[in-house]
């Protein structure tokens, strides 16, 4: 089985130059807490995450782990304040630039190896021509619908 015919090519997606704001706003829509980012040219430039939103928002000592326990960390309320200020920046700030992607001919099972073992979780793979131009998505669950149709 190959990416192309697994692959959702109906894909939403999102520009580098939109605000936070609208891109959740679209993921909220949809669904989804990944959405690919293009550039201006339609070439795939990186992927917006919940994840990292918020990964972006926190302190650095939650970020980095040494608070385990974050019920008594005492920046609630800059959190909170971080999160409203975020919602004008621009996607570009804080998406994966570094993001997996395939071609269409790439076999699901390479597709599989990517979602679980990169070390940073990823949700989907997107789907990109010999030009970097968005062509697909690929989720774990696409994978496993089309074994079982």
């Amino acid at each position: 089985m190959i990416v192309r015919e697994i692959m959702t090519t109906d894909v939403r997606f999102v520009t580098g130059d939109m605000t936070i704001e609208d891109a959740v706003g679209m993921m909220r829509k949809a669904k989804v807490q990944t959405i690919p980012v293009v550039g201006p040219d339609g070439l795939f430039a990186g992927m917006f995450t919940v994840r990292m939103f918020l990964k972006k928002a926190l302190p650095a000592y939650i970020r980095s782990g040494d608070l385990p326990d974050v019920r008594f960390a005492p920046d609630l309320p800059q959190f909170h304040e971080t999160l409203n200020q975020m919602r004008t920046a621009a996607v570009s700030t804080v998406m994966d630039v570094n993001h997996p992607t395939v071609v269409a001919e790439n076999s699901a099972l390479e597709c599989a190896a990517l979602l679980i073992n990169t070390k940073r979780r990823i949700r989907s793979v997107p789907v990109v021509n010999a030009a970097n131009q968005l062509i697909g998505l690929v989720t774990g669950w696409d994978i496993i619908k089309n074994l079982y149709q």
